[in-house]
């Protein structure tokens, strides 16, 4: 429901059961901007696509979680 509920966004098969199986918390799995902000669910999701996912599909993933939390939560990415 994550991905599938407001964002017609396809994320790559070997992050799919690690987005299934996550620790959603007190968020609903349709509430973008909480799960964003969820550090059980931050932190279990992408350990989880970085063990099952690799390459292209990797990247892939990386790139689409990002974006969509960076829509809904103001992300702090200052240079250096």
């Amino acid at each position: 429901a994550f991905l599938h509920s407001t964002n017609p966004i396809i994320l790559s098969a070997c992050a799919e059961p690690c987005i299934a199986s996550a620790d959603y918390g007190t968020c609903q799995q349709t509430d973008i901007k909480c799960l964003c902000t969820s550090n059980a669910f931050v932190a279990g999701t992408t350990a989880c696509i970085q063990s099952k996912c690799t390459g292209d599909d990797l990247t892939k993933a990386q790139t689409v979680a990002t974006g969509l939390c960076s829509s809904v939560v103001r992300l702090d990415i200052r240079a250096h």
